[in-house]
C-alpha cells in the first residue's frame, strides 16, 4: 500500500481461453479498454450488498490506459485516492470492453443507484470478448486483491475435416450463424446477464476465404478466427458457404458430459471447437468440441 493513500490496483489473471484474452499478454492487449468502478462499502470483507451504490464514487467508470503484461498492474488518467480514515473500503469492480456512461446507444454502461449496480449494455458483432472480474476491497491501510477476470460469452471456434478430398478443389467463403441474440446487458458488480434481443446473423470474425486441404480427424484444418456469442442456448444453426455449395441448416447441439452431467447448453466461459467434416456427397457433418476457456464438452449434427 502507497503511503499517501494513492489508489493502485493489479491483475491476477483470466480465465484460461483461446482468444486473444487468454492469459497476462492478453489482457495487456485490451489494456486500454478496462473499465474501473471504485464504490463506498460498508465493511471490509467482500461481500455482494455492501457496495454503497447511492454513495459518491471514488472511480467513476474510469478508463484503463495499460495493463503491464509482466506485474498485472494497471494504469489510467488522473490520480485516485482512498478516504483517509482507515475503516473506509472501497470496492473495486471492472469490467471489459470500456463503454462511456450514459443511457442508450449500442454500448454504454448505465450509472449506478441506490441499491444497483452499474449495468454494461452492448451490442455483440461476434468478435469482441465481454468479461467481469469479481470485485475487490481496499483501504487507506489494507491493500486490494488482486482482479482475475472472467469470461461471460460462449465461444465458437473452427476446423475443417475433409478426409477424402471431396472438396479438395474448393474454397471455404465463410461461416455464419444465423439468427442469434446481439443485444445485452451485465451487471459489472456480479457478471449476471440481463436481457437479451435484437436477432441477427453473425459472421465468423477474424476469418478470410481459405481453400479447403485433405485433412482427417486427428489432423484437422484449423481456421483463423472466433465467435462470441450468448451463453445458454440449446444449439446453434450454420450457415457454411463454399465456392461449390451453400449450406444453411448446419445445426450444432452440444452432448459431452462434464463432471458427470450430460451438457445441454452451450455455457458461459467455455470455448467449442466446431469441426466441419466434408463427405463426398455435397455433405457436411458437423460437432462441437469444447476446448480451454474451460474443457468440457462435445457437440455434433449432420446436415444433408
Amino acid at each position: 500500500m502507497r503511503p499517501d493513500g494513492v489508489i493502485t490496483l493489479g491483475v491476477g489473471g483470466v480465465s484460461s481461453t483461446r482468444s486473444s484474452v487468454n492469459d497476462m499478454a492478453g489482457l495487456a492487449a485490451v489494456g486500454n479498454k478496462i473499465g474501473i468502478i471504485g464504490v463506498p462499502t460498508s465493511g471490509s470483507q467482500f461481500a455482494l450488498g455492501n457496495a454503497q451504490w447511492d454513495a459518491p464514487l471514488v472511480m467513476d467508470n474510469v478508463c484503463t490506459t495499460a495493463v503491464d503484461a509482466a506485474t498485472g498492474a494497471m494504469s489510467w488518467a488522473g490520480v485516485y485516492y482512498y478516504p483517509l480514515a482507515k475503516d473506509s473500503y472501497i470496492q473495486f469492480c471492472a469490467y471489459h470492453p470500456f463503454a462511456a456512461t450514459g443511457t442508450s446507444g449500442a454500448d454504454y454502461l448505465a450509472a449506478p443507484a441506490a441499491g444497483q449496480a452499474p449495468v454494461l449494455h452492448f451490442t455483440l458483432t461476434g468478435g469482441e470478448d465481454l468479461m467481469f472480474a469479481k470485485p475487490v476491497v481496499g483501504s487507506s491501510s489494507a491493500s486490494p486483491g488482486k482482479l482475475s477476470f472472467e469470461h461471460a460469452l460462449t465461444q465458437l471456434q473452427f476446423a475443417l475435416v475433409d478426409e477424402y478430398g471431396a472438396y479438395a478443389d474448393a474454397t471455404l467463403e465463410s461461416i455464419t450463424v444465423l439468427g442469434v441474440n446481439a443485444s445485452g446487458a451485465m451487471n459489472v458488480e456480479t457478471g449476471e446477464l440481463g436481457d437479451w434481443g435484437g436477432s441477427t446473423d453473425l459472421a465468423l470474425s477474424g476469418f478470410s476465404p481459405v481453400p479447403i486441404t485433405r485433412s482427417s480427424s486427428a489432423a484437422p484444418q484449423l481456421l483463423d478466427g472466433e465467435l462470441m456469442l450468448q451463453p445458454g442456448a440449446k444449439s446453434f444453426t450454420l450457415r457454411v458457404v463454399t465456392s461449390r455449395a451453400t449450406f444453411d441448416n448446419v445445426v450444432i447441439r452440444p452432448t459431452s458430459t462434464v463432471d458427470g452431467q450430460k451438457e445441454t447448453t452451450f455455457v458461459a466461459g467455455r470455448s467449442y471447437l466446431v469441426t466441419l467434416t466434408f463427405k463426398q456427397r455435397l455433405e457436411i457433418e458437423s460437432g462441437a468440441t469444447v476446448v480451454p476457456w474451460v474443457l468440457g464438452g462435445t457437440g455434433e449434427g449432420i446436415v444433408q
